[in-house]
């Protein structure tokens, strides 16, 4: 895969692979209960991180975007297999299993407000602490190859499975860094390096994204737009206070003057300004708020009263996930954790679309986006940046 650095040598038929649930995960059915990691969705976390490494391969041969989403699909579909209704499905180019082991619910002491700040509501009441079960340890992949497959396919299977071992994560709130996932070991593939330290790791991943073109892709996908950046704390759990912390910073408006009981340094005080008129029937504002481009809903609610809600007036359409992946990483033979944000633009939403404005009274207006407005937490003193500048 032209998208990447390095190469592997020969890979064997069957791959094993052990990861550490690095932060607490949470899972679940409609029990919303952690017990188990179902291999249907660590299939499809897989086929994530592959469309994502290699929508700038399938574009650059492709007259347009459309094209170049049929060719991805064609291709995701047949190394990993599909169904449909009229039994024209395949079983794709290997099979798949998930085992246990030192898998435990994570028992959660006193939840910092940083932390809690990244679980959001839904896994997090300020009264009741976390509000739901979560788990730790570690788990193993297998994947048993056909002896038909080329060695290009499972290159390109095993490339998805490291970037998902780097920086992916399962669960609930996976994008705020919950549920992050480390690749510890690997057999059944030479010449495959797994960071040992934090050096390593960084080194990897800005060679990662070093050969990417700078078209914005029409979902989350590398390209060259795409940032990243580092800090390093010595346990995960402090990594993931210290990322919770860097976003509050940045994004709060703050209570009282104090975001998590420093003082505010309001980033978006036009945000703050406009939502507040916008929540008492006043002047709406002509664009969308600059922090939308963290990702829909976004939703204002003001201690003097007044709600905003802001909502896309398509109705397929009603969440825009984030395109700002908080990430934390382990290592076998280094004490420290590293936090890591990796900023992955895209097509924010159709061209056509519109974001409506609610508060006493409705207002629609285009749902434009700066992606500098993102950026800028990245360069923030406390990180170090990696990647394409």
């Amino acid at each position: 895969m032209g998208s990447l650095n390095m190469e592997f040598g020969k890979i064997d038929n069957v791959v094993a692979a052990r990861f550490n649930i690095v932060t607490p995960m949470f899972l679940g059915g409609a029990d919303q209960k952690a017990e188990e990691l179902r291999p249907a969705s660590v299939k499809g976390m897989l086929r994530f991180w592959w469309r994502a490494l290699n929508w700038n391969s399938m574009r650059k041969g492709a007259a347009d975007d459309a094209s170049a989403l049929r060719r991805l699909h064609d291709e995701e579909s047949r190394l990993f297999g599909s169904a449909t209704s009229n039994g024209m499905g395949g079983q794709g180019e290997f099979l798949f299993s998930v085992t246990y082991s030192k898998i435990n619910e994570y028992k959660w002491n006193r939840v910092q407000p940083q932390v809690g700040y990244l679980l959001g509501m839904g896994l997090f009441h300020f009264k009741n602490g976390v509000t739901r079960t979560s788990i730790r340890g570690d788990f193993s992949l297998g994947l048993r190859f056909r002896t038909s497959t080329s060695q290009a396919d499972r290159t390109s299977v095993l490339h998805a499975l490291r970037i998902f071992g780097l920086i992916g994560g399962m669960g609930s709130r996976q994008r705020r860094g919950l549920g992050s996932v480390a690749l510890m070991e690997l057999s059944g593939a030479e010449q495959f390096v797994i960071p040992k330290n934090a050096r390593d790791y960084a080194s990897i991943l800005s060679g990662l994204l070093a050969n990417f073109e700078a078209n914005l892709p029409p979902f989350s996908a590398f390209s060259a737009l795409s940032k990243i950046a580092y800090l390093s704390k010595p346990t995960s759990m402090a990594a993931l206070e210290a990322m919770g912390d860097e976003l509050g910073m940045y994004r709060g408006w703050g209570r009282e003057g104090k975001v998590f009981g420093k003082p505010a340094k309001p980033q978006f005080k036009s945000d703050h300004d406009n939502m507040y008129a916008a929540a008492n029937g006043k002047t709406y504002p002509d664009a969308a708020p600059k922090r939308l481009v963290f990702g829909m809903p976004h939703n204002y609610r003001f201690s003097s009263g007044g709600n905003v809600s802001i909502q896309n007036t398509a109705l397929k359409l009603q969440r825009r996930a984030s395109p700002l992946f908080i990430h934390v990483h382990q290592f076998q033979q280094e004490e420290l954790a590293v936090g890591v944000m990796l900023m992955l633009p895209a097509l924010f939403l159709p061209s056509n679309d519109q974001i409506e404005i609610k508060g006493k009274v409705c207002k629609k207006v285009a749902p434009k986006v700066d992606w500098n407005d993102m950026e800028k937490l990245l360069l923030r003193p406390a990180f170090t940046q990696g990647g394409k500048s």
